[in-house]
């Protein structure tokens, strides 16, 4: 049997910020389960979509959720875009969904020739798809074509896509990929990082990418891409899963902490709102969690006017990277907890259980080999406590 290849994405997020010690995140009345994976503003009102629950919509900002389920017969989505009112929704393990009616109703247009599809983008005419095996592109949907990777530098999987001066650019394993013609070839782009590129974002004339341990990566041209972090600490900036920003600054879900950017300055703190993705809709900021629903901060203040506080810390590593079969999760806490590990299917069966008991404060470590499981991804669900932690894991023999 060959040795199995293992990478680690760590996708989750504690964020809470009390303002003048009163507001702070409130829920929404969407109680999902799931994870969110993505939040849309369509003019006045809002989308949500789910690996596992399907699709949300809300006309006032969040207080009422409506399930859209005409012409969906999934519900694990992993990309949902906008592109001139036309929307798209991958659904993983089965293909893609288009609506022309603001998502009121969907139909299946066609499937790509790998249907496990992680992200979307339309570039020119063409239609992208993210997929396990490689990037795909089609005019109308319906045929699809794999797109050309140039140079020795490859991998399979595009997390992510972002538009930007005319290049749309592709978030993998490792690399940044840019392409000049709609997504039917691609060049790679060293990022410095041995890490996923998992989220990118526009700031002004600068485009920011996400990593899965590097913190976030800048770069002013789209070519030369460099560390965005302050010199004192890049050990407390790693796992950054999405980015948002009003007029003041910059708000960043990570893995083990939460940065406000004010201009040149990063100001740190400790978090408890378990979150994948931010975004900012007429005025308010929304978490969407992993299965804690969707959390709004109802305040007309600015990100660079907001506070943190501290709570339980958890750190996480995997070992090496890139790893194989004798690879570790390694583990640390700064306080004893009952620790309790699920290991989930994509569609949310649980796969196996492990429950460890009460653990103290330290480190530990966990063989990836005992956990007997083949090719495909996997949730690794940690819960500490009240607390949860949610971490992927894409295994490829």
């Amino acid at each position: 049997m060959k040795d199995a290849f293992f990478i680690l994405a760590i996708f989750c997020q504690f964020i809470s910020f009390p303002i003048s010690g009163q507001t702070t995140w409130t829920k929404t009345s969407l109680q999902e389960q799931y994870p969110v994976s993505n939040i849309l503003s369509l003019g006045k009102d809002l989308m949500v979509s789910t690996m596992g629950g399907g699709i949300y919509k809300s006309i006032n900002n969040g207080d009422n959720w409506s399930e859209i389920k005409s012409g969906l017969s999934k519900s694990v989505i992993f990309s949902l875009i906008n592109n001139s009112k036309t929307l798209y929704a991958a659904a993983y393990g089965d293909g893609i969904y288009k609506s022309v009616n603001e998502g009121e109703s969907w139909e299946f247009i066609s499937s790509t020739p790998d249907p496990y599809i992680y992200s979307l983008a339309v570039s020119g005419k063409n239609l992208i798809a993210g997929t396990w095996s490689g990037i795909y592109y089609s005019q109308d949907g319906l045929e699809w074509i794999k797109a050309e990777i140039k140079g020795d530098k490859k991998h399979s999987i595009a997390f992510t896509f972002r538009t930007h001066k005319n290049k749309i650019y592709a978030g993998s394993g490792r690399y940044i990929f840019v392409s000049e013609d709609h997504g039917i070839s691609w060049r790679s782009q060293e990022a410095f990082t041995v890490f996923d590129i998992q989220a990118f974002f526009e700031n002004k004339d600068t485009l920011l990418a996400g990593s899965s341990g590097d913190g976030i990566l800048a770069s002013v041209d789209g070519e030369l891409w460099q560390k965005k972090l302050p010199n004192k600490s890049e050990t407390e900036l790693k796992n950054v899963t999405s980015l948002v920003s009003d007029s003041t600054g910059l708000l960043v879900a990570s893995a083990n902490t939460n940065i406000l950017n004010q201009g040149d300055k990063m100001v740190y703190g400790k978090s408890d709102l378990r979150a994948k993705v931010v975004h900012y809709h007429k005025g308010k900021y929304y978490a969407g969690t992993y299965g804690g629903g969707l959390w709004r901060l109802d305040t007309n203040k600015k990100i660079s006017e907001l506070e943190v506080r501290n709570s339980l810390e958890l750190f996480t590593a995997l070992y090496p990277n890139p790893a194989f079969k004798n690879s570790v999760l390694e583990y640390s806490f700064n306080q004893a907890v009952q620790i309790k590990i699920d290991i989930i299917h994509p569609e949310g069966k649980i796969y196996r259980q492990l429950n460890l008991g009460m653990q103290g404060a330290g480190q530990y470590q966990l063989k990836i080999s005992d956990l007997n499981l083949g090719s495909g991804i996997y949730y690794l669900r940690l819960q500490a406590d009240q607390e949860l932690k949610v971490l992927r894991l894409v295994i490829i023999n």
